[in-house]
């Protein structure tokens, strides 16, 4: 029965598994189509631990696809999204939690009356008192000890420890949550909230993220990228490749090449940023800024920051798959600047920014000013700044730049949204329908050409 039930959700993953879809796509279909098919049967027939190995093996080689290593713990990413993780059902702790509610609806009963109730008065034995001591007295009939799979049961309920108010109060996901937390210890302090604080993903933001654009900030923010080192570490280079790796950044060929390193220190990088940055008059760009979204008041600094990520990952991803290096040059500067202002430019065009309006249609005058100049060439770069306002002397630092000077920027309180964008990438490609190439690049995300 239970490797009918196996085979019935790998047929339901297989059907999802070659659309492009997004982490929080994916846990959407492990919740509401894998798992369920699980606990339904599980109510009342126990699985075996092997069984439930092998489904929760599945339902995590599901979610990251087409990679093929996890870089993230299951531990955390089982968590919810206020405390560090992303609610990816965990087969084990579901299980539990549907058992666990025969004891709430215990503690609720006044008198038993349905032939499970007394049934399961008679089995838990004396143990009933834990959680409802009204319906036991010394004329009840009871075992003589608890029954081998009520035993386990109340073993459970102990590691919660509610009293029985709380259990008659108590719903599946109330117990679920309680479950998790004996993972508690393996989450740092610091990723409490770590999703909501990288993404301010809160109603009614403007401009909204992309689910796309979230789970990348989320994997920024949580070191889940295997740069440099770690790809030794993960085994995922031969041993000749091993001894021929220098673990150099793609872009300044600098010795420590990793996530830290490419989006907040490497001089390439951030100094296409802190061109957009002086562009935008956004202000000096921390560390904490760019990797955690620590303290970014604007939701449109925060987009800035967000698109900038997204096209160095993905312009890293593919030096890294084809073994190449980045020559640094002012025409190959100028040229991300304007993807990353045209991009910025359509996702505010997109919407009706109403709280932000004058702010945005500042941006887009800028930003239009200057693109409308740039046409001439990486020659009238700096004339082009100074049309749109800005001294192109005065840099705004965003990594390890020795010339950086320090200015704040002015910042408008809001925050974003969960919501997805339909808008979302170059002129010549969509983030959304991945093209064939992309598809082909995610898959070999991790793995060098040999």
């Amino acid at each position: 029965m239970w490797n009918e039930k196996k085979d019935k959700i790998r047929r339901i993953l297989k059907n999802y598994e070659g659309r492009s879809l997004t982490w929080l796509g994916k846990i959407l279909i492990l919740n509401s189509l894998a798992v369920t098919q699980l606990l339904y049967t599980a109510r009342i027939f126990q699985p075996q631990k092997t069984i439930v190995r092998e489904i929760e093996r599945m339902l995590f080689r599901f979610l990251i696809v087409p990679e093929t290593m996890e870089t993230i713990s299951r531990k955390k990413l089982i968590k919810s999204k206020y405390e560090g993780g992303l609610d990816v059902p965990y087969p084990s702790s579901k299980i539990t939690a549907s058992d666990l509610m025969k004891i709430s609806r215990l503690a609720k009963i006044k008198r038993p009356n349905e032939l499970w109730e007394n049934e399961a008065i008679y089995q838990i034995s004396t143990k009933i008192k834990r959680f409802n001591e009204g319906i036991y007295s010394n004329s009840t009939p009871h075992a003589d000890k608890p029954a081998k799979e009520w035993e386990k049961l109340i073993e459970s309920q102990q590691k919660i420890n509610w009293n029985q108010e709380k259990w008659e109060e108590a719903n599946f996901k109330l117990i679920y949550k309680e479950v998790n937390k004996q993972f508690e210890n393996a989450l740092e302090v610091e990723n409490k909230n770590k999703w909501y604080k990288v993404n301010n993903a809160y109603r009614n933001a403007e401009p909204k993220l992309t689910n796309k654009e979230k789970v990348n900030n989320y994997r920024i923010a949580m070191n889940a990228y295997n740069f440099g080192e770690r790809k030794e570490k993960r085994n995922l280079l031969s041993p000749g490749q091993a001894k021929r790796e220098k673990y150099e950044c793609n872009f300044c060929r600098h010795a420590t090449d990793n996530v830290k390193h490419v989006f907040a220190k490497c001089q390439v990088s951030t100094r296409v940023l802190s061109k957009v940055a002086r562009i935008l008059k956004i202000g000096k760009l921390k560390e904490e800024q760019i990797l955690e979204n620590k303290d970014n008041g604007s939701s449109l600094k925060m987009l800035t920051i967000t698109i900038f990520k997204n096209k160095i990952l993905k312009t890293k991803q593919k030096l890294d798959i084809e073994n190449k290096w980045q020559n640094e040059t002012e025409s190959w500067t100028l040229n991300m600047t304007k993807k990353i202002l045209k991009k910025i430019k359509r996702r505010i065009q997109s919407r009706e920014m109403i709280s932000l309006k004058e702010k945005a249609d500042e941006w887009i005058t800028r930003i239009q000013t200057y693109l409308d100049g740039s046409e001439d060439g990486p020659e009238s770069d700096r004339e082009n700044e100074t049309r749109a306002g800005n001294d192109p002397d005065d840099d705004v630092p965003a990594g390890d730049d020795p010339d950086d000077d320090e200015s704040e920027g002015e910042d408008s309180a809001d925050d974003e949204s969960d919501d997805d964008d339909p808008s979302d990438d170059d002129d010549e490609e969509d983030d959304e329908s991945e093209t064939e190439a992309e598809v082909n690049l995610r898959r070999n995300e991790f793995i060098l050409c040999r």
